[in-house]
C-alpha cells in the first residue's frame, strides 16, 4: 500500500514462491535483504537491489544481520524434516528452526521501520478437509472459523499463527498471518509442483488418472497480495486466506489438448468444489488482483517444455 521504497528482509527467498515475492518487491522499487542458507556450490544471482545474508533462522546473529535497516518482514521460510545437527533430536531441530525461528523474527520486528511481520501460513491449519469440520454447515467457512489441523505441518503453523497474533497486540506491532493455498508457479524442483503429475499422465497416456483438487493461487498472486499490505496498518492482527479458485485438475484436459496437439481425456473421477466453500472475500475486499486461469496456459505449457 505504500508508495515509497522500502527495505524489506524476506526469509525463504530462495523457494520458488520466494523468488516469485522478491521479483514483485523489486518491480515496486523496493530493496530485499534475504536469509539464506549456505550450502556448498550454491551460488546465488548478484541483483540489483538485493543483499543476500547468510544464516538461517537458528542462528540469531544471522537474523539480526537480516532485519538489520529494513522497514519490514517478509516471512515464508519453512524448514522441512531433516537431518539434525549433532545433540539434536528431528523433532527438536525442526521446532528449533521453524517455531524458535519464528518466534526470533516476531522478537524483532519492532526494530523494524513499519513494525511489519507478514507471516506466511497455510491452508493446512484446517486439516484436509474443513467442509467436514463440526459447525461447517452452519458458519462460514472464513477467518474466524475455528482451525483444526490433522498434521504436523498445519498443527505448527497453526501455533504459530497464534503466537504472531498475540504479537500484535504490543505497541507498534503489525503482524498478520496469510494462509496460503496450493500454490502454482515455476518450481525448480519439478517433484514438488502440484500440476507436474498431471502433465506427465497427459503425455504419456493422453489420459489425466488422478483424482486432484485445491484451493489454489499463483505465485505472482501471492507475492502482489504480499507486496500491497506492505506498509498498511488495517492488517494488523489479520488473518487472510489466500487463494484464487478451487481447481479440479482434471478440468486442465481442454488446456492440455489444445497445447499436446493430441486430444486429452480425464478419466479420473472428478474433484468438484467441496461444500460449503471455504472463503477468501476478505482478501477479495482489499482488492486482491487473482488472475490464476490467465496463467495456468503458460504454466502447463512450461511443463510440457521440461519433458520435450
Amino acid at each position: 500500500m505504500t508508495g515509497s521504497p522500502l527495505c524489506v528482509a524476506v526469509t525463504g527467498a530462495t523457494g520458488m514462491l520466494g523468488g516469485a515475492v522478491v521479483d514483485e518487491l523489486l518491480a515496486r522499487g523496493h530493496d530485499v535483504r534475504a536469509l539464506f542458507r549456505p550450502r556448498t556450490g550454491r551460488h546465488l544471482p548478484e541483483r540489483d537491489g538485493v543483499l543476500w545474508v547468510p544464516g538461517a533462522l537458528d542462528d540469531p546473529a544471522s537474523l539480526d544481520e537480516l532485519v538489520r535497516g529494513a522497514d519490514a518482514i517478509c516471512h515464508l521460510a519453512f524448514s522441512p524434516f531433516e537431518e539434525p545437527p549433532p545433540g539434536r533430536s528431528v523433532a527438536e531441530h525442526f521446532v528449533q528452526t521453524n517455531v524458535v525461528g519464528t518466534l526470533r523474527l516476531v522478537e524483532r520486528t519492532p526494530a523494524t521501520t513499519l513494525g511489519q511481520l507478514l507471516f506466511a501460513s497455510t491452508l493446512a491449519v484446517f486439516g484436509e478437509n474443513p467442509h467436514q469440520l463440526p459447525g461447517a454447515d452452519r458458519y462460514p467457512l472464513d477467518e474466524d472459523f475455528p482451525i483444526w489441523p490433522q498434521e504436523f505441518y498445519g498443527g505448527h503453523k497453526a501455533a504459530l499463527e497464534k503466537l504472531v497474533l498475540a504479537a500484535a497486540g504490543a505497541p507498534g506491532m503489525n503482524a498478520s498471518a496469510w494462509r496460503i493455498g496450493c500454490v502454482l508457479g515455476d518450481y525448480p524442483d519439478r517433484s514438488r509442483d502440484p500440476l507436474a503429475p498431471i502433465v506427465d499422465e497427459a503425455r504419456t497416456h493422453g489420459e489425466i488418472r488422478t483424482r486432484k483438487g485445491a484451493y489454489v493461487v499463483t505465485a505472482r498472486d501471492v507475492a502482489r497480495c504480499l507486496a500491497d499490505a506492505l506498509g498498511d496498518g488495517t492488517t494488523r492482527g489479520g488473518i487472510y486466506h489466500v487463494f484464487d479458485r478451487w481447481l479440479d485438475f482434471s478440468t486442465l484436459a481442454g488446456t492440455l489438448t489444445d497445447l499436446v496437439g493430441l486430444p486429452i481425456t480425464a478419466v479420473a473421477e472428478p474433484a468438484p468444489p467441496p461444500t460449503p466453500a471455504l472463503s477468501n472475500a476478505r482478501l477479495l475486499a482489499r482488492g486482491a488482483r487473482l488472475d490464476t486461469d490467465a496463467e495456468l496456459p503458460d504454466l502447463v505449457r512450461a511443463l510440457l517444455d521440461e519433458r520435450a
